[in-house]
């Protein structure tokens, strides 16, 4: 179930905090200079004679003036003079500071990728460079499960015209319905509203989303959706892509996708699976493609996330990824069964004692012999007795939480859905889990008919001998649609260390939009800050860093890598939110 905010959250008032701009800009005429404390007033009236001074002010420091030079006088050659006068402890310009403002946004203390008050640096410093930049003009196309366009945090910052359903989903081809959240979630991150009161502020206060929606409800898509939804991105000349996604089978579809477009930055996730993506690849972050930028997931104490895949090779950075708040879409559950309790009434298992009660919850599959093992053709089924009506119901999932160690070739437990409770067809299968474990697996029923009946099917092909331990069991199933109301959500995973990497993508290519893909992801890579938990698994070895992100892409502009600042630009594998 999602979770509303508290009502009891205060609002976090905006913050001015004083800092030097990344360009040392200073007061044209004005030079402050502190002397000795026994420079003596011949050397102190010396000093100032040498530079003409029109006018000095003391200061309230000690031995400190404030000096007003002749018009046209350079600053740079009065400070020379000035240190090298006699009697002098230093010199400098006036320079110029400005208000870094925390946004007023009511949730950004819980913020801790953005500004970590807790572990001082273990954050990508986006205060930093909001000083510098908070509107992404640069387009970023959120690959993924769709985009929640009416969440208010959202609305403003989502563009329709760059918004395309790839998941081609019956009577629900709209990339703004999305029945799982992630790619909300991911899209909040990137460029939820920012100083707007409300909610959380992403890492682009405004800019552009575009809603590429090429996963379905359960969360998973297919090469051809994903491909299909990297391809329009670059022919339509998004420059950031955030695909927060992967899938362990090499795509040529998929990486022929990214190839053709090489003006897109794809930002992508370096998986979930705790894997060495060098030795076991994750793709598209395995992909060799000079725009691609894989990313792993550290915690707020700057670890590595023990979830998160590795690789010294293929996955570039790391970003915050653990306990991350973001915009989601409100969901209800429509049925929530839990299988703790006697089923008569509401299941039916045929044939009859063919799955029974375990003491420590849920049902499970009856063996056909004492041995715990399974013969050949067994088909065990739990139907339920009443219909789950889903009338007018969109981007409905249900999600089965069990647990198996029968391994795939011996057997498995099938999904089925009916709209009249006799023609039956298949939702999913659900594969074995390491023993001792369950898992949720969630599948679509994203064009619901109404009613949908529900059964579990407990099938066996072969008569192979049974692994040790207990037989499948299943301890809930919930159907779960969106309600069309809005609120925010906690996840983790390198789903969610991925968009902050693609906000400060977008801001570099905003800032710099003569930059190429590959300059911009050279901007981002080469100004991370090094953290012990990443060297040698990363390519960097460092955190993504936003202000100098914004900077190195100034220096590589400058160096004639790039134009000035302003404007903007415009079935394989089944990859998975990652």
């Amino acid at each position: 179930m999602s979770r509303l905010i508290p009502a009891a959250v205060a609002a976090l008032l905006s913050v001015l905090v004083l800092a030097v701009p990344a360009r040392a800009e200073h007061v044209p005429g004005e030079v402050v200079v502190r002397f000795e404390p026994d420079a003596g007033q011949r050397n102190v009236t010396r000093a100032l004679d040498a530079v003409d001074a029109e006018a000095a002010r003391r200061l309230s420091l000690p031995d400190t003036r404030l000096l007003e030079l002749p018009p046209g006088e350079p600053v740079e050659d009065a400070v020379a003079r000035l240190e090298r006068a006699p009697g002098v402890a230093w010199a400098e310009p006036n320079y110029v500071l400005r208000a870094v403002r925390v946004p007023d946004d009511e949730l950004f203390d819980q913020l801790w990728g953005m500004r970590n008050l807790v572990v001082s640096g273990v954050d990508i410093d986006a205060p930093g460079g909001w000083d510098v930049l908070t509107e992404a003009t640069a387009a970023v196309g959120v690959a993924d499960t769709g985009i929640l366009r009416t969440h208010p945090d959202l609305a403003a910052n989502v563009d329709a015209s760059i918004s395309r359903d790839f998941a081609w989903l019956p009577d629900e081809d709209d990339p703004f319905i999305d029945g799982n959240g992630h790619g909300t979630h991911v899209a909040g991150t990137i460029g939820a509203v920012g100083d707007n009161g409300i909610g959380v502020a992403g890492v682009a206060w405004r800019g552009r989303l575009g809603a590429l929606r090429v996963l379905r409800a359960s969360g998973s898509g297919t090469s051809a959706s994903v491909a299909e939804g990297f391809a329009w991105a670059g022919s339509h000349g998004i420059p950031v892509v955030n695909a927060s996604l992967g899938g362990d089978e090499d795509s040529q579809l998929m990486r022929d996708a990214i190839t053709g477009s090489p003006n897109t930055l794809f930002v992508v996730a370096a998986g979930n699976d705790g894997l060495n993506v060098d030795v076991t690849p994750s793709y598209p972050c395995a992909y060799p493609e000079p725009n691609i930028l894989c990313v792993a997931a550290i915690t707020s104490t700057g670890g590595l996330a023990g979830f998160s895949n590795y690789g010294a090779q293929h996955v570039d950075v790391g970003a915050p990824g653990v306990t991350i708040l973001s915009t989601f879409p409100e969901k209800a559950d429509v049925v929530d069964e839990e299988f703790d309790a006697p089923l008569a009434g509401r299941w039916t298992a045929s044939p009859a004692g063919s799955w029974v009660r375990r003491d420590e919850g849920g049902w499970a599959v009856v063996p056909a012999s004492g041995d715990d093992t399974y013969g050949a053709g067994l088909d065990q089924l739990l139907t339920s007795d009443a219909a789950v009506p889903l009338a007018g119901e969109h981007g409905c999932v249900v999600a089965v939480r069990y647990a198996s160690t029968v391994p795939a070739p011996n057997g498995e437990i099938r999904v089925e859905a009916s709209d009249d409770g006799v023609d039956w067809g298949l939702l999913g299968r659900l594969g074995p889990t390491p023993l001792g474990s369950a898992r949720t697996r969630t599948l679509d029923l994203s064009d619901p008919a109404d009613p949908v009946w529900l059964r579990l099917r407990f099938v066996t092909a072969n008569p192979l001998p049974q692994p040790a331990g207990p037989p499948p069991v299943v301890s809930r199933v919930a159907v779960t649609c969106l309600t069309g109301g809005a609120t925010y959500e906690t996840l983790q995973g390198t789903s969610m260390a991925t968009p902050m990497v693609a906000g400060i993508a977008a801001l570099v290519r905003t800032r710099r939009p003569g930059l190429s893909a590959v300059q911009a992801r050279q901007a981002i890579l080469e100004s991370v800050k090094p953290l012990a938990s990443l060297q040698g698994v990363t390519a960097t070895g460092g955190l993504v860093d936003l202000p100098g992100a914004l900077a190195r892409a100034d220096a590589i502009a400058n160096a004639g890598g790039g134009g000035g600042g302003g404007g903007g630009g415009g079935g394989g594998a089944a990859p998975a939110p990652s």
